[in-house]
Formats: C-alpha cells, structure tokens, sequence
C-alpha cells in the first residue's frame, strides 16, 4: 500500500512536469530584466551540502553566472534541506508561508529532487539482498 501511494506521487509529479512544459510556462530573457528573482527547493544538493566554497551550491554560482553574463541582479531564495524526499520536499515548502510567496514572485524556479529518495530505495535493495546471500 505505502508503495502504491509511493509510485501515484511520483506518477503525479511526472504528469505536472510534462503539462508544465507543454504549456511553456515562460521564460526568462535575462538580457530584458535588471533584476531575476531566483529560488531553489529540493534536497542536499540545492542546500549546497558539500560546498567546500560555501555559496549554497549552485544557487549563489547560477546567481553570480547572470549577473557576470547579463549584468542583472539576482536575488536568491534557498529552500534545499538535506535528507529530504521528494513527498517531504513538497510538504516543507508548502507548508512555508515564506517560500510559497518566494516561488509565486519567482522569475525562475530550479528544482532538485530524488537524489535522497533513490539512494535510499538503492541501499535498501542493496541491504536486503546482501541478507538474502
């Protein structure tokens, strides 16, 4: 059952990506702005674990990247959180009054997700069949 609710989520996230980009949500021309609004949710890597530079990961580096390329100022929200799945991901931000305001003023969204949700899926099959030897 809990598998089931697993692969309906999943299968809900797929649909809403793929309508997403068929109904082109728009995009981003940096070059017209002077100033981008970016946020980014999902997992460790949006969290920036790892970071031996200490800039959030990608966010802060997407966000110095524009303002090198376009000469626009980018302001940044990060709502990564290590150790999350994709179902505590989604229950996180919109449970965040802040980050629901962030993502609706956003002029570009980045999402990670799945890296903790897969690799624990992974070490679980791993685990379970080192057993069974």
């Amino acid at each position: 059952m809990k598998q089931s609710k697993h692969r309906r989520f999943i299968l809900g996230l797929l649909v809403v990506s793929v309508a997403t980009s068929l109904l082109n949500v728009g995009q981003v021309n940096a070059a017209e702005k002077s100033n981008i609004r970016l946020v980014a949710v999902g997992d460790s890597l949006t969290e920036g674990i790892g970071d031996t530079t200490k800039q959030q990961g990608y966010t802060k580096r997407t966000a110095k990247l524009l303002t090198k390329a376009y000469g626009v100022r980018v302001k940044t929200a990060n709502y990564g959180k290590a150790g999350d799945r994709s179902d505590q991901i989604l229950r996180r931000v919109k449970s965040d009054k802040k980050a629901v305001r962030d993502i609706k003023k956003a002029d570009v969204i980045v999402m990670t997700v799945g890296a903790t949700t897969y690799n624990k899926r992974c070490l679980k099959r791993f685990l379970q069949n080192q057993i069974r030897l």
